[in-house]
């Protein structure tokens, strides 16, 4: 019995470090497309510095994750929910790492177009950034406090994100003819918006990781409430 405390004591441990490594990286990931939106809304050129040289930082944290989460399944092989929950850090730090990928994507397209005349159009993200950025972070205070509801929440706000991306795309494109010296600013500006969207999704991939981890229910590829009553 007493082997057994000091085995699931050793477990418990090991689980802390990791997940104190995860919320590391998420708090970090948050930073840099804090730092991203910055430097292009605030035409920031040191902000959009910060958010690329981070991503360093972030790689190796995703990495540093995967070798304590592979060194725990290996020396515990844990079972059912505690299986879960490092299976579901080590899927979250890539779903993190991508997010931070995209950030320094936006931070290096900002620099760009800090370096022509303002585009007006530039604040159009703005909305976007807001929402992705509060996806993020809602996803990972689920995840902490593993909060099922608040995770399905995430799943029905990114078709909102998918929405504000449509339409912003609408809306750029529609520019091209009208101001063609705008062209290359705008293609930038269609990119940063793709970026946004797909941070959306990776968030939605957190949160349905959390439920996986919680539940063991894969709620990937099931429809939405709105589609599901339109079956």
């Amino acid at each position: 019995m007493s082997n057994s405390r000091h085995i699931l004591s050793h477990f418990d441990a090991s689980l802390n470090e990791l997940y104190e490594q995860l919320y590391f990286m998420a708090g970090l990931v948050e930073q840099s497309l804090r730092n991203a939106q910055e430097g292009l809304l605030l035409r920031d050129v040191a902000a959009c510095n910060r958010a690329i040289a981070d991503d360093v930082d972030i790689d190796n944290l995703e990495v540093r994750i995967d070798q304590i989460g592979l060194a725990v399944l290996v020396r515990f092989q844990p079972v059912a929910i505690d299986m879960r929950r490092v299976i579901t850090a080590m899927k979250i730090s890539s779903h993190l790492e991508r997010i931070a990928d995209q950030a320094t994507s936006i931070a290096r397209r900002a620099k760009k177009l800090n370096d022509m005349e303002y585009l007006p159009e530039t604040a159009l993200t703005g909305p976007m950034f807001e929402f992705a950025a509060t996806n993020l972070k809602d996803s990972i205070a689920a995840l902490s406090n593993q909060k099922m509801l608040e995770a399905r929440a995430i799943k029905e706000k990114d078709r909102d994100l998918d929405k504000m991306y449509r339409e912003l795309s609408v809306k750029i494109n529609s520019l091209f003819g009208a101001r063609p010296q705008f062209a290359e600013a705008f293609v930038h500006l269609l990119f940063v918006a793709g970026s946004l969207e797909r941070i959306g999704d990776f968030a939605k991939n957190i949160a349905e990781d959390t439920i996986f981890m919680i539940s063991a229910e894969d709620i990937r590829h099931t429809p939405t409430v709105d589609t599901a009553a339109n079956i």
